[in-house]
């Protein structure tokens, strides 16, 4: 925009210091919403704040739910060695079942 901290400054209503230091706490992350949408209103620019997944939601809620299902898994089995009736291994219908009853009631991924 061409914009120099001194320009910026004026529009503000701030010494020039104040506008180094907003760059710097962007720089590092640490600027705060506020002082980024003032500066963005000196401009005549929107903030957007937005967060975007890193993954696709259901390939994210399939992996939470299956990391869930392991756990009850993992709990069950070692209570059924406590009682002396261990299992060998993970049944696979079993943990099928759960991801799929997890992914049928998502509140239940949080818990």
């Amino acid at each position: 925009m061409g914009l120099t901290r001194l320009a910026l400054s004026r529009i503000l209503g701030v010494k020039s210091a104040t506008i180094a230091d907003l760059e710097r706490s962007e720089a590092q992350g640490t600027i705060t919403l506020k002082s980024l949408r003032k500066a963005a209103a000196a401009m005549d620019c929107d903030v957007v704040y937005a967060l975007v997944p890193r993954t696709t939601l259901s390939g994210f809620l399939e992996e939470r739910a299956q990391e869930k299902a392991r756990a009850i898994l993992a709990r069950t089995s070692h209570t059924m060695a406590l009682e002396d009736q261990a299992v060998e291994s993970m049944d696979e219908q079993q943990f099928t079942d759960i991801v799929k009853s997890l992914l049928d009631h998502p509140k239940a991924l949080w818990k």
